[in-house]
């Protein structure tokens, strides 16, 4: 069962979003959901958020849905060959007969104990043997890129979306996670997406007038933005910044505004502050108690709170007996 929050004119749900989605009805969706990179709240992999994401996508009837993700710059793919290098040169003499004679000389040795004999390094021996010039690449899965958005997009169709729109977010470098950027050809992390998808035959009212004349020229009209990152995600691994949020919702936000995927906030906060109907869905009770605390510091509208439940969506009846309520 999911629980349910009011504070002023944001409703804010604890429960599974593919659950509570069908019960509500909302115009538009933004929200930054999670992007697959091994995050302690996404432990299922590539599979399960491609699960999630579809579920989710299954669950909404908006009209029109925008997203925020990030590709993912180092997935594992178990299924691409591992890296075989031939070598270019030697700097000793050990050849790949001197390894298989010290092995058979010293049987039962390990790799460690043939490299000791022969004055060598064990990589030294991988390369005899195998001509593998890549350290750790045999026992490591590759990498390659994920592109999200992609994948984001294809699901989308398969439920009835389109790719309306899109924009290029360019944040603060990821150094942390790209430590190595100086030894690779592989670019550093610096920049996500921004992809507004619409719902085939829907016809929603985009209103212009939310943005200064200077803001359509500044951001509106762009289709990329310089935006810094969070730089204290102190309290939520992964906030992304309240004036990402704000454009999304000044752009693209359509009656009442939902993030499926509330985190510690953001858009519910950015909406409650824009005097917009919000409604917000966070399943981990960490994340959704803060999001509360941040939504009811902005102060929308009245705040009195209430609690509620609804049962899943596939119950007989969404009003259980014995509804509480908590006065403000």
């Amino acid at each position: 069962m999911a629980e349910k929050v009011t504070i002023g004119n944001c409703e804010l749900w604890h429960g599974d979003c593919r659950e509570v989605l069908p019960t509500i009805a909302v115009g538009s969706i933004v929200t930054s959901p999670p992007y697959g990179v091994g995050k302690e709240y996404e432990r299922g992999g590539r599979l399960e958020w491609l699960a999630l994401m579809s579920g989710f996508f299954a669950a909404t009837d908006a009209e029109i849905v925008v997203l925020n993700l990030a590709d993912v710059r180092c997935h594992e793919d178990k299924l691409i060959a591992p890296v075989r290098a031939d070598v270019v040169g030697r700097k000793n003499a050990v050849t790949a007969q001197d390894v298989i004679d010290a092995a058979i000389a010293g049987r039962g040795r390990n790799k460690k104990e043939i490299a000791e004999a022969l004055a060598c390094s064990e990589q030294t021996i991988d390369r005899r043997l195998f001509g593998n010039n890549a350290r750790g690449s045999k026992a490591e899965a590759q990498t390659r890129v994920f592109l999200s958005g992609a994948a984001a997009s294809d699901l989308a169709s398969v439920a009835g979306y389109y790719l309306h729109d899109s924009r290029v977010w360019v944040k603060d470098p990821c150094w942390q996670t790209c430590q190595y950027h100086s030894l690779s050809d592989r670019a550093v992390d610096e920049h996500e997406h921004v992809l507004c998808f619409r719902k085939a035959g829907s016809v929603p009212t985009f209103d212009r007038a939310r943005l200064q004349v200077s803001e359509w020229g500044q951001w509106g009209s762009r289709s990329v933005w310089a935006i810094p990152s969070v730089r204290n995600n102190d309290d939520h691994p992964a906030k992304f910044p309240d004036e990402l949020a704000r454009r999304m919702v000044l752009l693209w936000g359509f009656g009442v505004v939902c993030d499926p995927f509330l985190g510690s906030g953001t858009t519910g906060a950015v909406c409650a502050e824009l005097g917009l109907p919000f409604v917000g869905i966070e399943r981990d009770r960490r994340f959704f108690d803060l999001a509360c605390e941040r939504i009811a510091k902005v102060g929308a509208g009245e705040t009195a709170v209430q609690g509620d439940m609804l049962l899943p969506a596939n119950a007989e009846s969404s009003t259980p007996q014995g509804v509480t309520r908590t006065p403000g």
